[in-house]
């Protein structure tokens, strides 16, 4: 028989650090393979609401587990420089001993970047830009160095 391949996503909006450490505990107890996480600097359309930046709270979590995969569901490319966004990645690769899960998206909500004064662009240049980052990332992790 398969093995079942379970994550939990926990969108961490309104969750103080200890809230998500809990679960993301419990998750690795109870042998849940993922925890997921957003990667928006405010909650969707919930600008008042407390949330956890995503990239830190992976790290904090990632050095507090052992088993447990954690990832974003999914990192937005406009929010991170691709040569930054690789170096980070890579450095959390070897923190949590390769249980990162990368995913990287060109960005879902255009309030969120008009909010934080973030250029948006077009469907097509957001496009561009991730498939630079794509390129930055892959020769990243294709290299040991």
């Amino acid at each position: 028989m398969t093995e079942l391949d379970i994550g939990v996503y926990v969108p961490q909006m309104g969750f103080g650090y200890a809230d998500v450490l809990h679960r993301a505990l419990r998750c690795e107890e109870l042998g849940i393979r993922s925890l997921w996480l957003y990667d928006h600097l405010y909650g969707p359309g919930m600008p008042t609401i407390p949330s956890l930046e995503a990239w830190t709270l992976a790290t904090a979590l990632l050095s507090r587990t052992e088993r447990l995969r954690v990832g974003h569901m999914v990192l937005c490319n406009q929010f991170r420089h691709p040569a930054v966004l690789a170096k980070m990645a890579t450095t959390l690769d070897q923190i949590s001993n390769g249980r990162l899960e990368l995913g990287i998206g060109s960005g879902s909500i255009e309030d969120e970047h008009a909010r934080l004064g973030l250029p948006w662009g077009t469907f097509r240049e957001r496009s561009q830009r991730l498939g630079e980052t794509l390129e930055i990332l892959t020769m990243a992790f294709a290299d040991e160095k």
